[in-house]
């Protein structure tokens, strides 16, 4: 098998950010052991349906902060329009979200991502207009978030659903993966 042209560089982040996410793990693990599980809001209620069967009767907007979102003003049409399906942005575009219209009230589905382990994710989750649209928001986050990350979410009393991205054994009683999984 041919490897990726990426495959050097994902070994060498990942080996720079090894002990980052270790540490962020075990600050993280009461809070994701007795928290949700990202599985909750999953469309798959029965688990013998396979992706191959499932037929969605839901669509998402996923966004992300690259430079066309502010270039073609998607924030502006997103907001005036009639979409009903979820929200799901990324942590960085949470409050340009909220700022642009692109609320929890005007839809229902309204859900914000953190994988990054780092500090620069904290600042996400500070500005004010967080209270104001707090009762609505459901954030993703990563067993490897930034712990006081996490702790600006409980402190602005946002739904917390918590995913793993580390891959373990699953075949042993204490993989994490078996367990949230």
């Amino acid at each position: 098998m041919k490897q990726s042209k990426n495959f050097g560089l994902i070994q060498k982040n990942t080996s720079d950010l090894i002990d980052l996410w270790m540490y962020n793990f075990a600050r993280n693990i009461p809070n994701f052991l007795n928290g949700n599980n990202v599985k909750q809001l999953s469309g798959f209620k029965n688990v013998k349906l396979s992706i191959k069967n499932h037929r969605p009767k839901n669509s998402a907007v996923v966004i992300g902060g690259g430079p066309s979102v502010e270039k073609n003003n998607h924030l502006k049409i997103l907001s005036n329009s009639n979409y009903k399906g979820a929200v799901v942005c990324t942590d960085r575009m949470l409050v340009p979200c909220l700022k642009n219209g692109i609320t929890p009230e005007k839809f229902s589905k309204f859900y914000v991502l953190t994988i990054e382990p780092k500090d620069v994710t904290m600042k996400y989750y500070e500005d004010k207009i967080i209270q104001k649209h707090k009762k609505g928001i459901s954030v993703v986050l990563s067993t490897c978030t930034r712990h006081e990350t996490v702790e600006l979410c409980k402190k602005n009393s946002l739904k917390i659903f918590w995913f793993h991205p580390l891959i373990d054994d699953y075949r042993k009683p204490g993989s994490t993966n078996k367990i949230m999984n």
